[in-house]
């Protein structure tokens, strides 16, 4: 995968940092406001693209600062499209130096009939695995328009196109995405019995199929404050069998047809978005499901979710997350799931999985830097738009713990003891973030149960 190989590189060649542009670098800054901003390094990206990400509008001038010059730096290389940026002023001109990414990818994407990494190893069937990826289309037209075609194969199938649009302006503006799929797997997700998955198999044939179309649209409130707007359909048909086995999967039968609206309001403040220092996003969901095929079933979601960052200096800041979220209604086996499904987990836990109405979830981080600064490539002869790696290590020392709201929700779970208790876990990791986007965690972590946990991630913890 993409990660095992930049993190190959980084433990090679961690040491021959660049200088980056002196030029650039050496300028000098006396004014406290903007009047032209001069971007060298596009071939693709349009001006506006980059304009809109710190308000410039010509024949404007623009308030300035150090501490903003910083915030633009990493405004910008948040957008994906770098992998190297650069911002400088000099008297009242602001110098901007990036250098562009490919943008046509093919993203590697697999996964484990077990959840994770750590379920798999137990027993290491290749048979169990699914591979394939996302052939990605970045920066259509050079306004980081974003094209997405998803094959996967193996254990389980999927199929799928996906387009986004950014917002169209710094605030006010309108963006969206528009994402459709189709997937079918040989095993389910059942049910759940001594807090574990129980999974059912069929190797003749495909146990269910998935069908999703996803729409919405979001407008900037301004910078920070956003409000999205979006529908979502999806058709799920399951095995006769299985539905047998767990009469609660849906409202009814082994067919499901469901419909959701929902509304997100985000707020984000963050300096960095795959791996933020400073700064703090909240969101808040509520959705309105109407579930069934032959019989329907109504359920309302709310889910709040707070990530705070706070930087005591340039090498050493602290993480916190705190997440809640419920559901009213007639709760099937599919809403019940809480903590332990996708990115919601507790480190420590990645065995089990915990069901309910709702779930509450607190995470806390202290992060020390090992490394901040650029690799060089250059002698392997890499190419030149990546020849210079930006390169973050961390130390993360952490604790997180969870809870299940109102665990009796569902009437199917067998000796689920976790449901009742607090969770709790402590641990270290090393976070390493490469190219400003590609993130690699390698946890090793304590539960409450006794039980140490190693387990390799790509996804964010906090």
């Amino acid at each position: 995968m993409r990660q095992f190989l930049i993190f190959l590189l980084c433990v090679f060649f961690i040491f021959p940092l660049t200088k980056g542009n002196t030029e650039i670098h050496n300028s000098k800054r006396d004014n406290d406001s903007i009047s032209a901003v001069i971007i060298t390094g596009l071939v693709r990206t349009k001006e506006r693209t980059i304009f809109r990400e710190i308000n410039f509008v010509a024949g404007k001038k623009l308030f300035s600062s150090d501490s903003l010059l910083e915030s633009w730096e990493l405004r910008i290389s948040s957008l994906s499209l770098f992998n190297e940026v650069i911002c400088k002023q000099n008297h009242d001109t602001l110098f901007i130096s990036v250098v562009e990414e490919f943008y046509y990818w093919f993203y590697p994407q697999g996964g484990f009939a077990d959840r994770n990494f750590y379920n798999w190893a137990k027993t290491k069937q290749f048979s169990r695995l699914y591979f394939g990826g996302d052939f990605a289309f970045f920066n259509l037209f050079g306004l980081n328009h974003t094209l997405s075609l998803t094959l996967v194969g193996g254990y389980n199938q999927i199929y799928g196109l996906s387009y986004e649009l950014p917002s169209s302006k710094y605030s006010n503006g309108w963006g969206g995405k528009l994402k459709a799929s189709y997937g079918q797997s040989h095993e389910i997700w059942l049910s759940t019995e001594n807090d574990r998955i129980q999974l059912f198999d069929l190797e003749s044939d495909y146990v269910q199929r998935i069908s999703n179309f996803d729409i919405s649209t979001f407008r900037k409130i301004n910078y920070q404050n956003s409000l999205e707007l979006g529908y979502f359909l999806s058709y799920h048909e399951i095995n006769k069998t299985a539905s047998l086995l767990n009469p609660i999967f849906f409202v009814f039968g082994n067919k499901q047809l469901s419909q959701t609206g929902y509304l997100n309001f985000t707020h984000d403040s963050r300096d960095q978005r795959h791996y933020p220092t400073k700064g703090n996003e909240i969101k808040f969901n509520f959705s309105l499901t109407n579930q069934g095929y032959e019989k329907f079933n109504w359920v309302e979601s709310l889910s709040f979710r707070w990530r705070n960052f706070f930087n005591i200096d340039k090498h050493h800041h602290v993480a916190t997350l705190i997440n809640l979220q419920y559901k009213f209604g007639n709760l099937t086996y599919l809403n019940a799931r809480q903590l332990g499904y996708n990115s919601d987990y507790i480190r420590g836990y990645e065995s089990y999985v915990i069901d309910g109405r709702g779930a509450l979830m607190a995470k806390i981080a202290f992060r020390k830097a090992l490394f901040l600064g650029k690799v060089d490539l250059q002698k392997m002869g890499i190419t030149e738009n990546y020849n210079k790696m930006p390169l973050s290590l961390w130390l993360s020392v952490f604790s997180d713990l969870g809870k299940i709201i109102d665990p009796n929700a569902i009437s199917l779970a067998v000796n689920n003891r976790l449901n009742y208790q607090m969770l709790k876990s402590v641990g270290m990791s090393i976070d390493m973030l490469a190219y400003y986007d590609i993130l690699t965690r390698f946890d090793v972590s304590k539960n409450n149960l006794g039980g140490w946990t190693f387990n390799i991630s790509f996804r964010h913890a906090i």
